[in-house]
C-alpha cells in the first residue's frame, strides 16, 4: 500500500497515491493523517484528539467530518483501501483489452505477492490484526476490508477460468487471499532473509495461478 511508482518487478507498477480535489480535500487530510497515526504509531495513538492534531485541525472540526472513532478508523480503512491498494482493479478494468483475463489475474498476484514486503502494508495490516482480536469495531472494519478484497479476487478468477460455479470462486478467493497474506511472516518488512527462501514469491505465484485456472 506504500505510495510509490517504483517499479517491484520487470512488469508490474505500484498503483500511484490519492490526488487530492477541492471537494472533500479536509476530509481527505484527515484521512492521510489517521492512516499515518495508525501506521507510525499504532491503534493506542488513534484518538479523535491526537489525529486532530496531526492534520493541524481542531477537534471540534475534525468531528464535524467524522463524529465518532469508529466511524473514523472504518474511513480510514476504505481510504486506505479505495486509494493505496485498489487502484490496480481499476487499472485492470479500464485497460482490460491490453490484457488477457489470465495475464491480468497473473499480474494482480504478483503484485500482491510483492506488496507483502512493503512497510506500510505490514504495519497496517499487523496493527488491524492484533487488534481485531479485541476490538469490535477494528474486527468489523477487517472483515470489511477482506471482503472487499475477495470480491475483487473473485471477479478476476471469474474472467479467467469462466467454468467455474460461482462457488468454487468464492472458496478459491479466499484461499488465495490467506496463501498470499500467510508469506507476511517469511518476507514481511522487517522479516530474516534466509537463502532457503530464494525463489518463494515466484514459487507461490506459480501454484496460485496452478490452482486458479485448474477446473
Amino acid at each position: 500500500m506504500k505510495n510509490s511508482s517504483k517499479k517491484i518487478s520487470s512488469n508490474i507498477e505500484k498503483p500511484s497515491g490519492p490526488v487530492k480535489s477541492e471537494q472533500g480535500t479536509r476530509q481527505i487530510e484527515i484521512l492521510n493523517a489517521a492512516r499515518q497515526i495508525l501506521i507510525e504509531e499504532g491503534y493506542p495513538s488513534f484518538t479523535m484528539r491526537r489525529i486532530a492534531k496531526r492534520a493541524n485541525i481542531h477537534l471540534k472540526t475534525l468531528q464535524h467530518y467524522f463524529n465518532t472513532k469508529r466511524i473514523l478508523l472504518m474511513e480510514t480503512v476504505n481510504y486506505t483501501l479505495d486509494n493505496y491498494y485498489f487502484k490496480i482493479y481499476e487499472d485492470i478494468d479500464s485497460g482490460v483489452a491490453k490484457r488477457s483475463p489470465k495475464d491480468a489475474l497473473s499480474w494482480v498476484l504478483e503484485f500482491l505477492i510483492a506488496d507483502c514486503k512493503a512497510e506500510d502494508t505490514c504495519k497496517f495490516f499487523f496493527e488491524l490484526w492484533a487488534l481485531s482480536s479485541r476490538d469490535e469495531d477494528a474486527c468489523e472494519a477487517l472483515d470489511a476490508l477482506y471482503t472487499r478484497h475477495r470480491q475483487q479476487i473473485e471477479k478476476l478468477l471469474a474472467r479467467a477460468n469462466p467454468t467455474l460455479s460461482a462457488k468454487k470462486i468464492k472458496l478459491r478467493a479466499a484461499v488465495i487471499a490467506e496463501q498470499i497474506e500467510g508469506l507476511v511472516p517469511f518476507i514481511g518488512y522487517g522479516k530474516p532473509r534466509h537463502p532457503e527462501f530464494a525463489g518463494l514469491e515466484a514459487e507461490v505465484h506459480k501454484r496460485l495461478m496452478e490452482y486458479a485456472l485448474q477446473p
